[in-house]
């Protein structure tokens, strides 16, 4: 599942992001610049001719400080981006709209921020920010992977670039401060690598593949999994008498479903992958979940919002999988985990298929074509390869023969 940054991370990070800058002063030394005396801008003014420079539509951008104002942007400022108000005393936060990962962020800076610890903050931030499209939006993701973290000359203001042309926005940022960038200024200032407590990948964790990368569960989004139990009851019994209305709908739209894609005659992955077809074929992701903050709604999160709404986000998808093999008698079960090292929740399926358990992703397929299914049928050892996480002692281990597979004592 997809949010910006997990507030745990946040707030460790947040306690260093202030400090005396004297303590600092000499591995924060920034090289001689071509001062042009250009007047100070704020960081909206910053802002918007940096966008101006790097060719970025004004108009496709909607403002963080417009929509939660000024009073809220401290907290949302700590919270997202990990800055403590005490570091900074001028924002502009511009995020494109949902579904795209364009940003330019500007932060004037205070004299009690220490410059190492707001880069490591906005690195990290960005670096989170990968992790919302990981999986779901390849093109966004490599987009935020090229995107740049940059601090003023003067050491006085830090912003985030991600755009198509991250580098014409920070000679359009340095520019507008009256400094020319030199060649070296990415080594300059020091920046002081943030400390891991402990290595994310595994060691010595027995019989499990040392990529099998350790599970933390990101409790970021809401997880829980939406009982099927009396609905899928209903559907078998024919009798929608004690369901809602909204399931009554949802009812009669399941029913035509799986009169229109399964035969009587289809064996048990045949009807799996008629359903796996169905929904990566009709459904899409709901990019709402990408904004910040999340507003996707409840119901993206269940299976009615695959189905009815046709958008939903990973448990959606994985839910509306879940019915549709209940429905059908097919062993299956919803695997509630993670992606991008543990950085976001996420859900995806397993089913069992003439004793034989295989992994299912319907959200990372959304869109492809079925030949060219990645996570149809897979193995745990190929789910993992492809950034899941999971606990791997809770969930049956696939190793299907035709994927392949490693040993486990």
């Amino acid at each position: 599942m997809k949010r910006i940054l997990s507030l745990i991370i946040v707030a460790a990070i947040a306690l260093c992001a202030c400090g005396n800058p004297d303590a600092n002063e000499q591995s924060n030394s920034v090289p001689p610049m071509v001062n042009v005396d250009v007047p100070l801008a704020s960081a909206d003014e910053l802002a918007r001719i940096v966008m101006n420079g790097a060719g970025i539509e004004f108009d496709d951008m909607m403002s963080a400080n417009e929509s939660y104002g000024e009073d809220a942007m401290p907290s949302y400022v700590e919270n997202y981006y990990g800055l403590a108000s005490e570091c900074w005393n001028d924002c502009a936060i511009y995020h494109s709209s949902a579904g795209m990962a364009h940003e330019v962020s500007i932060f004037r800076l205070t004299e009690q921020a220490d410059i190492s610890s707001v880069f490591n903050c906005l690195e990290e931030y960005r670096h989170a920010r990968q992790g919302d499209f990981f999986g779901y939006n390849p093109e966004q993701a490599d987009m935020v992977d090229r995107g740049i973290v940059s601090i003023g000359a003067d050491g006085m203001s830090a912003a985030v670039f991600i755009c198509e042309n991250p580098y014409e926005a920070e000679e359009a940022f340095y520019g507008a401060q009256g400094m020319i960038l030199p060649e070296d200024v990415y080594d300059t200032p020091e920046i002081v690598p943030v400390e891991e407590e402990e290595s994310i990948y595994l060691e010595d964790v027995g019989d499990l593949p040392y990529y099998w990368v350790p599970y933390v569960d990101p409790e970021i989004d809401d997880m829980t999994l939406w009982d099927n139990t009396e609905f899928v009851a209903a559907v078998k019994a024919g009798d929608d008498y004690y369901l809602s209305y909204e399931e009554r709908v949802l009812f009669e739209v399941v029913i035509g479903i799986l009169n229109n894609i399964i035969d009587e005659d289809m064996t048990e992955i045949e009807k799996e992958r008629a359903v796996y077809e169905w929904i990566t074929a009709n459904c899409q992701y709901d990019f709402r979940h990408y904004e910040v903050p999340n507003n996707a709604p409840r119901e993206s999160y269940e299976a009615i919002g695959t189905i009815l709404s046709r958008k939903a986000v990973c448990l959606g998808f994985a839910n509306a999988f879940q019915l549709f093999m209940d429905i059908l008698d097919i062993e299956c079960i919803t695997v509630i985990g993670a992606a991008y090292e543990s950085r976001e929740d996420h859900a995806w399926n397993m089913v069992c298929i003439d004793g034989e358990w295989y992994c299912v992703d319907t959200t990372w397929d959304l869109g492809v074509k079925p030949e060219y299914f990645n996570y149809f049928n897979r193995s745990s050892d190929y789910f993992a390869r492809s950034s899941h996480q999971w606990d791997y002692a809770a969930y049956p281990i696939a190793m299907p023969e035709e994927i392949g597979s490693f040993e486990l004592n």
